[in-house]
């Protein structure tokens, strides 16, 4: 798994989304900004432009995540 992270440059996009490292090397991820991220990767690396994730909250609203120009986008899905 490590070796696919360096072929495709996960790397990058994952530690764009990184908020907190501390001397332990424990790091945490904004979600946004790993959603985000992710859907960067994909675009950049795997030519799939138009992709929408499709986020469940714990109230059960849907909400539409998608890229415009670059920025993350939000759509409630009904």
């Amino acid at each position: 798994m490590r070796r696919f992270f360096y072929i495709f440059g996960v790397k990058k996009y994952l530690n764009n989304a990184a908020t907190v490292a501390n001397v332990s090397g424990e790091v945490s991820y904004n979600t946004d900004k790993l959603e985000k991220e992710f859907l960067k990767f994909v675009r950049d690396k795997m030519n799939m432009t138009g992709l929408k994730l499709f986020k469940v909250e714990n109230n059960g609203k849907n909400t539409e995540i998608y890229l415009e120009n670059g920025s993350r986008k939000t759509n409630p899905c009904p």
